[in-house]
């Protein structure tokens, strides 16, 4: 079943790097005087997505849900490196969540614009750089919240040895993985919280409900304004808009496959 995984990742960074190297080309030969700054937050996206790619096929990450837990494998070459398999795994989740963040950054951008123009001025000129501030406050946290939170302990090892040896026919003592072991079982048999764990993936989860509720809202609110102005709007103006919205849709569907 892996095997069928691997292939797919495989698939997905040679997708990756089709259409953001055609993205970029794009933005930067056909639309550079169209998008004004937009451009930079389009192409700093397409960046961070061709490198997130390039972690994702070096760590190669399977999926496992153990009972209590819920693991991220590194699967790829340096599975078993100690500490460099484990950081690739935490780099990968950073990456996730700085790509996510981007994406947040475009539709506040779209959503300044095109609901609230008389905030444009927030986002002209150097001010841009917030919105490429907002990535750096998603990206940092996710990485530590996997690096610190969810680290290898023995006790996660030898819930892992079994299912590792008959899925993937590996070894956990040697594997690297981030995982989440959200309550152990005592001596009396009561449950005992894991509470870094608990908190790590509560970091985490909220970090994605931030970005995707920014994501929702923004889009919805940006979609209806679209629709409500499209007929006092030239032709020009209105093509551009629906194309710009359809790209940032597009770039959340093709990063989504990626993941």
């Amino acid at each position: 079943m892996y095997l069928f995984i691997h292939t797919i990742q495989y698939s997905s960074f040679i997708l990756s790097q089709i259409t953001n190297s055609l993205l970029l080309w794009l933005i930067y030969k056909k639309a550079a005087h169209l998008l004004g700054p937009f451009r930079y937050l389009m192409s700093s996206f397409s960046i961070f997505s061709m490198l997130y790619s390039y972690v994702d096929i070096i760590a190669q990450p399977l999926v496992l849900i153990e009972k209590q837990m819920f693991v991220v494998i590194n699967h790829g070459p340096l599975r078993y490196t100690d500490w460099f398999g484990f950081v690739a795994v935490c780099l990968l989740g950073a990456l996730f969540g700085l790509c996510i963040a981007f994406l947040c950054s475009e539709f506040i951008f779209r959503y300044i614009i095109i609901c609230k123009p008389k905030y444009r001025e927030y986002i002209d000129g150097p001010r841009l750089l917030f919105l490429f501030i907002v990535p750096s406050i998603i990206s940092v946290p996710w990485f530590f919240f996997c690096y610190f939170g969810l680290i290898i302990t023995p006790e996660k090892k030898e819930i892992l040895r079994i299912p590792f040896k008959q899925n993937y026919e590996e070894d956990s003592e040697k594997l690297m993985f981030v995982g989440g072991l959200y309550w152990s079982i005592g001596r009396d048999g009561s449950r005992e919280w894991c509470i870094r764990d608990c908190l790590a993936s509560l970091g985490l989860t909220g970090l994605m409900v931030i970005c995707c509720s920014t994501i929702l809202f923004c889009g919805v609110k940006t979609y209806r304004k679209m629709k409500e102005v499209q007929s006092s709007l030239s032709k020009q103006t209105a093509a551009l808009n629906n194309q710009l919205f359809t790209t940032l849709t597009l770039q959340v569907g093709i990063h989504s496959k990626q993941t």
